[in-house]
């Protein structure tokens, strides 16, 4: 049903994986007069999609997932949905209000929960709505996953914005997050805690690029036939943080 890059359990430990599931069950859970949209935010590289990835495979046949793109309209969204609740099935010729109904009675008939990934675009291109008509219709979980504005911004339409569970913000990479990924990305060089905090503070917090850095870290020690790598040992060698470094001009 959804078709989502699997992921290993071995990203199960991280924090943003944690704080998704607690979220997950939090709305399945709920009672029948609780909202059930939920709001996943955070910062680019915190490792949201990472985390919903696993949510979503977790539920199986239970979960649709649906990554929203900048430039889609209100029917390219419902075309993307029902591409993925009916597969096969052409409905494009269907009026929006239409697509709506139909996804809406999938959604309530499989008991599922909907993913909308990069969801600032469903709010910047103007058709937020169609999210609370799907969730009227079919009382269904909805999490929307974005930027970390998007809980702001979602607060001027108070038709959803009541329809709304507290929202979940996904977290900075914690050392013990940091230790679990060198478990995954970098199993042939040890890297001491205080060369991970140094790359925390350099990268702050930021998952992708911890993850990226630890390769490069696992590179430069087998280069150099470490086992294990240290602040010290380390030295002044950079991180990727992202930064532009300047060329300087010749004279």
């Amino acid at each position: 049903m959804t078709v989502i890059t699997p992921i290993v359990n071995t990203v199960a430990p991280l924090t943003n994986v944690a704080i998704m599931q607690e979220l997950v069950g939090r709305l399945r859970d709920r009672k029948p007069h609780l909202p059930g949209i939920g709001c996943f935010y955070g910062f680019s590289g915190y490792g949201k999609s990472i985390a919903t990835t696993y949510a979503a495979n977790k539920l199986d046949d239970r979960a649709v997932y649906v990554e929203a793109r900048s430039t889609w309209t209100k029917k390219k969204f419902m075309d993307a949905l029902l591409g993925e609740l009916a597969p096969g099935v052409n409905y494009r010729s269907r009026p929006v209000y239409d697509l709506i109904e139909i996804a809406a009675e999938k959604l309530m008939t499989g008991r599922m929960v909907l993913f909308v990934d990069e969801a600032d675009y469903v709010v910047d291109r103007g058709y937020i709505e169609i999210i609370r008509d799907l969730y009227e219709i079919a009382n269904t979980p909805i999490i929307l996953i974005g930027e970390e504005d998007l809980p702001v911004k979602l607060e001027r339409y108070e038709r959803l914005h009541n329809r709304m569970a507290r929202p979940a913000p996904a977290l900075p990479c914690t050392l013990d997050d940091a230790r679990h990924l060198t478990r995954l990305y970098c199993d042939k060089v040890e890297i001491a805690d205080d060369l991970l905090m140094h790359l925390l503070a350099e990268v702050t917090g930021c998952t992708r690029r911890v993850a990226a850095n630890l390769d490069d870290i696992q590179e430069e020690g087998l280069r150099n036939g470490w086992d294990k790598v240290d602040r010290k040992l380390w030295g002044e060698r950079k991180f990727n943080t992202g930064a532009v470094v300047a060329r300087k001009r010749h004279s």
